[in-house]
């Protein structure tokens, strides 16, 4: 749920930092959004060409640690004061939702992994609550800008990308995939079929 809610509040409130912090007109905002659009289908694209050399695992542990690099990076620029020109600033944004978009399809797969024949109502309870953590982020964002101008802004994204980190990692582990949780019912039925017909023919003989 904070996957969404951190895209849909960074989108929510982009704008109006475009407005308040670089003084950007229509056009420029246009030009801006779509970058962003850009950057979310680069990402699908990257992660399906990725996903066809690597495992979901591996592809979510990329994604996570480019995250993780952005978010930091949107934290420390805000926490020191830095004013990043605005190339740089819609450079960085593009970059983090390139990551939240590559992450998106491994981060489903992954979430719907061990509930195996119950995989939909799993992911449905997910996204039931991207929607409102969005809007309450895109509030915070926006209050945040609104008080004290860009860097708070940064720093809001920053701490909730850290936060993002913090809940993933402590919940899966840095070698979630190695955890029994995460194999597939049908292989680990497929095993248990195999060796009961084993024992079965041992009997017979």
């Amino acid at each position: 749920w904070m996957l969404m809610g951190t895209l849909c509040g960074q989108l929510s409130s982009l704008s109006f930092v475009l407005d308040i912090a670089y003084r950007s007109g229509t056009k420029g905002i246009l030009v801006c959004m779509s970058s962003l659009a850009m950057s979310t289908l680069g990402g699908f694209v990257a992660c399906f060409f990725m996903l066809k050399i690597r495992n979901s695992w591996q592809v979510l542990r990329f994604g996570m640690t480019w995250l993780l690099a952005f978010g930091a990076c949107f934290l420390a620029m805000g926490a020191s004061g830095v004013r990043p020109p605005l190339f740089a600033f819609v450079f960085c944004v593009s970059a983090y939702i390139f990551g939240l978009n590559v992450i998106m399809g491994p981060l489903r797969s992954v979430l719907a992994e061990p509930f195996g024949d119950a995989a939909g109502i799993a992911n449905g309870f997910a996204m039931m609550f991207a929607d409102p953590s969005g809007a309450v982020l895109g509030i915070i964002f926006t209050w945040a800008l609104e008080q004290s101008g860009l860097s708070s802004w940064m720093v809001a994204l920053g701490f909730t990308a850290m936060l993002h980190q913090a809940i993933f990692w402590g919940l899966v582990g840095l070698r979630a995939e190695e955890d029994p949780i995460f194999a597939l019912p049908s292989k680990a039925s497929g095993a248990s079929s195999a060796e009961e017909g084993a024992k079965a023919k041992g009997v017979a003989k």
